[in-house]
């Protein structure tokens, strides 16, 4: 009886062993295609745009909506970057500075692959001083001011890359 209470122990033993390993083997299996499918979507994506600009730049970084929309017309190999020239509260009069054109820069040289960038700017620079009170010739000055902001902005970027796509 000893004996065969020893046997059944055994058993349950071995059995419970053998339960853990296929429950470990399995984990690591599971862990080895997370790893693999994770490294094969790394390896398979590419940066192609720079989302730069204000909080609708930012907006569109954070929520991903350029890579959606990459990826629901078949591009989903082009990914967009913008964690640092995606700046909420940001002006066309800021992107035109040295300090924010070298984000910029700094950009476009860590990501040679970008080809286009998304640029959202002059809507605070709209706000920040526009006023029901202006004239037409004012309120034309003000757009004027901002156009040529933005068009300092592209001259830039133009000389950093002259065939970068500018949207």
């Amino acid at each position: 009886m000893v004996a065969e209470s020893y046997d059944n122990q055994t058993a349950m033993h071995t059995q419970s062993i053998k339960l853990a390993t296929m429950r470990i083997c399995r984990l690591l299996l599971f862990i080895a295609t997370i790893a693999t499918l994770s490294a094969a979507a790394t390896a398979q994506t590419t940066e192609r745009v720079l989302i730069v600009g204000d909080s609708w730049a930012e907006l569109t970084w954070v929520y991903g909506s350029v890579d959606k929309a990459l990826n629901y017309a078949g591009h989903g190999d082009k990914i967009a970057v913008g964690d640092v020239t995606a700046i909420g509260g940001t002006t066309a009069a800021q992107w035109k500075t040295a300090a924010y054109q070298a984000l910029i820069q700094q950009e476009l040289m860590a990501y040679p692959s970008i080809d286009v960038i998304h640029l959202n700017i002059g809507g605070n620079d709209f706000l920040g001083a526009w006023n029901t009170g202006m004239s037409t010739a004012q309120e034309q000055a003000l757009f004027q001011q901002i156009a040529l902001d933005i068009e300092v902005l592209v001259q830039f970027v133009h000389s950093v890359d002259p065939n970068i796509q500018i949207v």
